[in-house]
């Protein structure tokens, strides 16, 4: 990721300012960052900063690999294997 050395952050955007930007809500930013398609900043370990020409460009690359992958629940569990008997 590069930055322009202006000093200028308002490419720095917080979930909500770059929710708002791209009319989404915050939960849709961060199940998108979760699955790896929004890149982000890790300013803390509390503090997560989108630098918004590489959303935009990860946006655009999507664009052309096709529609998102339903994500897996993180919550769900797997069903317990059954042992197959030979008898």
């Amino acid at each position: 990721m590069e930055f322009e050395a202006s000093g200028d952050n308002s490419s720095l955007l917080t979930h909500s300012e770059l929710a708002a930007k791209l009319k989404i809500d915050v939960p849709e930013v961060h199940r998108r960052r979760r699955l790896g398609i929004f890149p982000y900043l890790l300013l803390g370990p509390k503090v997560v900063r989108y630098y918004w020409p590489s959303v935009l460009a990860a946006l655009q690359q999507r664009e052309t690999t096709g529609p998102l992958k339903p994500s897996p629940n993180p919550r769900a569990r797997k069903a317990p294997e059954v042992a197959k008997s030979d008898g």
